[in-house]
């Protein structure tokens, strides 16, 4: 990667080791973790990276900040909405320290494929979905476990819109989706099942009209 990329990592290195200290509040009020439909999550997490004492070690700091929340409408409706937010000390450091959006749950939806570093950035999500079946147990009969062959399920479907701004000083000339506005919308269906697993089908569309479909196993927000 370092050969492909000269900024990859820091100058005349091809490896990285960084001591890293990080804090981190928040408060959950989600009536589930996996697939909440009401409540509120706040997290604050402050992190710095790098304190001097490994070679080549990145000097970095920034912090971190999440809220999300969710609110039942009635009639089976649900509304959810997410800001997402990161602003660093601006140093020059490697490109893959300089991350934004493109990792974890963190994206616009129509991005998927698409990674975007940065200093800062700033990523707002909406989400509004209907219960088209409550959840109602499933009997397999063709299965002879017991454990396994009841299954719990329910779908929903769902409209999302969110839009992003990555600030990026550094890498512009490689990373063409920093410093505008991205979008992204569409429409999908969830699965939740027992162990609250989640799978989700979206269909998205993106600013440059791109259209995709795109499997998830996490909610959107």
């Amino acid at each position: 990667m370092v050969q492909l990329n000269s900024e990859y990592l820091l100058p005349n290195t091809d490896r990285q080791k960084l001591l890293v200290f990080s804090i981190r509040y928040q408060i959950d009020s989600r009536d589930s973790k996996s697939y909440p439909l009401k409540g509120d999550l706040a997290r604050l997490s402050l992190v710095k990276q790098g304190f001097g004492a490994l070679e080549n070690e990145p000097d970095h700091t920034y912090a971190f900040l999440i809220y999300k929340h969710h609110h039942e409408l009635g009639n089976r409706l649900n509304l959810s909405g997410s800001v997402a937010a990161k602003l660093s000390d601006g140093k020059r450091i490697s490109y893959f320290n300089s991350r934004a959006l493109g990792y974890e749950n963190f994206f616009v939806r129509g991005y998927e494929l698409y990674v975007i570093n940065g200093q800062h950035f700033s990523l707002f999500k909406s989400n509004l979905k209907y219960n088209l079946v409550k959840e109602r147990v499933y009997h397999l009969k063709w299965l002879p476990s017991k454990k396994f062959n009841k299954v719990p399920l329910a779908f929903y479907v769902n409209a999302y819109s969110d839009f992003a701004y990555v600030h990026d000083n550094y890498f512009e000339s490689t990373n063409p989706l920093a410093n505008e506005w991205i979008n992204g919308f569409g429409a999908g269906i969830d699965f939740v099942t027992y162990y609250d697993l989640v799978t989700r089908f979206d269909y998205s569309i993106n600013k440059f009209g791109d259209k995709a479909f795109f499997i998830h196993f996490r909610a959107p927000i």
